[in-house]
């Protein structure tokens, strides 16, 4: 069982560095139709500049993972954390880059680390219960996939679910 890369859609950080609004919008806006080519740009022209911000470096972490650069995004997802040590989005997706990486181990600190930020997304839930479950560590990844599963991830369940059959 692999994970699948599913979008978490929070809240920019709060940290624009100054960055426009309207520049910010528009690169989520293209980050979200899937459209990287075009992000990428606009973003590097704003660090380019000078207007280097977390969520800056968090999109454009975003677009290379989308685009398959795994190892580009995680170096933006740990300049994004540089400039805000406390920025749950870049801590998650770091913890998806290394995933795909193949850094499990890493991985499960980079989701222990977002969700000690923001303890209700149940998507970091799911991959680090997936990830201590694939580490043997059945016991803290079953409590993980539960707290996924209370917290509504559409696959916890069924996950669970094999879990249980396994152990028969």
């Amino acid at each position: 069982k692999t994970l699948q890369r599913v979008r978490l859609e929070l809240a920019p950080s709060p940290d624009n560095s100054g960055c426009g609004e309207g520049d910010l919008e528009s690169i989520q806006k293209l980050l979200k139709n899937r459209q990287f080519s075009r992000a990428l740009p606009m973003i590097d022209d704003l660090i380019g500049r000078g207007l280097e911000s977390a969520e800056l470096w968090r999109c454009k972490g975003l677009a290379l993972g989308w685009s398959e650069d795994h190892l580009s995004a995680l170096k933006c997802f740990n300049q994004a954390i540089q400039l805000d040590e406390d920025f749950f989005s870049a801590w998650y997706q770091k913890g998806v880059a290394l995933t795909l990486l193949g850094h499990l181990d890493e991985a499960i600190e980079a989701y222990e680390k977002a969700q000690s930020l923001y303890a209700n997304e149940h998507s970091v839930a799911f991959n680090l219960g997936t990830l201590l479950v694939h580490r043997e560590r059945l016991s803290e990844g079953k409590h993980q996939l539960e707290l996924a599963a209370r917290l509504g991830h559409p696959r916890a369940a069924d996950s669970l679910e094999q879990i249980r059959k396994a152990e028969i």
